[in-house]
């Protein structure tokens, strides 16, 4: 599911409320923004009340559903938030294409060298995109994997041409995909079982 960004949460539950005095102002409205859009996404799915979703979600942890309800992944980027299920682990990442950043510098320190040398054969004018979509692919493996960005990041690599990542020092493989939506690169990891 794909949400667009400063909409009014309507399904925050008792639980989730008891955050505010612990967030500022601005990260709560963004923690019960995303709640409420599991919540929202979920009911529709399981055909049940937004607020009856067994979502145990508190800020900073991944959202994680009652045994038996599946798996989720959550992504922001500064227009939208991304939501993804599956009956089993599932990582998802969101980017703006236009996002402006240092490509050269991202790549060059979290980029393996097999990643560098493919990157370094496109045209310089599509640096940013290329980065980028390496970058969600990174990323939404680490959630799947429910990795540490510290420990784990360096360690992902993506085998664009085969649609696969690798954990190339925990021996992890994951399907991935790339998905250009509107103004939009979602990056998902999954494995069915």
């Amino acid at each position: 599911w794909i949400y667009l960004n400063n909409t009014q949460p309507r399904f925050v539950s008792k639980n989730e409320s008891k955050w505010e005095g612990k967030l500022n102002k601005v990260s709560f409205l963004k923690y019960k923004e995303s709640r409420s859009f599991m919540r929202k996404a979920l009911s529709e799915k399981f055909k049940i009340d937004p607020l009856d979703v067994p979502l145990y979600s508190p800020p900073g942890i991944k959202p994680i559903l009652k045994e038996g309800w599946g798996h989720l992944s959550l992504s922001h980027c500064k227009t939208h938030t991304a939501i993804s299920w599956a009956p089993s682990p599932i990582g998802i990442d969101i980017e703006c294409k236009k996002r402006i950043f240092e490509a050269k510098k991202l790549y060059k320190r979290f980029y393996l060298d097999d990643e560098k040398e493919e990157i370094n054969k496109i045209n310089v004018n599509d640096l940013n995109q290329e980065v980028l979509k390496y970058w969600v692919i990174k990323e939404s493996a680490l959630k799947w994997q429910e990795g540490s960005y510290s420990k784990d990041l360096f360690n992902w690599q993506w085998r664009k041409l085969l649609n696969f990542a690798i954990n190339r020092e925990k021996g992890l493989r994951v399907k991935t995909y790339i998905v250009s939506f509107q103004s939009l690169y979602i990056g998902i990891a999954y494995n069915k079982k």
